[in-house]
């Protein structure tokens, strides 16, 4: 029963995954993490933040956990990533997953977090030196959130509250020059048992 979960995880990643038609691009972050009976416990943690600038962007965020075959195994992987979409493209097609499965497994855990703030402005843009610090000190609180041990519910809540830091400071360490418009999305998923 649990195989057929890490199928469906696999074909999704295959579809969310799949390139664009060639006019389309941009940056693309992919975080995963696989706990088995050798390695019980894998968790992994990055942070992007990306300038594009082509006519369009379909530029993806993806954070998989899948612990398989094994006893209590814990698997978490987190994304947090910032894409800076300059020159106004025409499309405009991001995708933010995140996907957690078990696969015959016994009392295990996995926890995927995926958060992706874009930004689109008419003209260039970039983070200035105080917005790419803080974006690595994202990235370092992220993982000690990760690796805290602390059940998924809080880990959840802390994430979130961390996503809204990093939100925060690339807006606001945002060097752009023209009207700049905003989107985000959050995806957390896991699996027990």
């Amino acid at each position: 029963m649990r195989r057929w979960k890490v199928l469906a995880v696999s074909m999704l990643l295959a579809i969310v995954v799949t390139p664009a038609p060639a006019v389309a691009g941009g940056a693309n972050q992919i975080v995963q993490s696989s706990a088995t009976a050798d390695y019980p416990t894998v968790i992994r943690t990055a942070t992007q933040w990306a300038p594009f600038g082509g006519p369009g962007a379909n530029s993806a965020n993806i954070a998989t956990a899948i612990s398989t075959d094994c006893t209590g195994c814990r698997a978490v992987a987190v994304a947090f990533q910032a894409i800076i979409l300059t020159h106004d493209p025409n499309v405009v097609t991001p995708s933010n997953v995140a996907v957690a499965a078990n696969g015959s497994c016994l009392g295990c855990d996995s926890f995927a977090f995926a958060y992706q703030d874009v930004i689109t402005t008419d003209g260039p843009a970039t983070l200035n030196a105080t917005g790419i610090a803080l974006v690595r000190e994202i990235n370092l609180r992220a993982d000690a959130i990760a690796h805290s041990g602390v059940p998924d519910s809080q880990m959840e809540a802390e994430l979130k509250d961390l996503a809204l830091e990093f939100k925060a400071d690339v807006e606001q360490n945002l060097v752009a020059h023209g009207r700049t418009s905003v989107s985000d999305s959050t995806y957390v998923q896991t699996e027990a048992g």
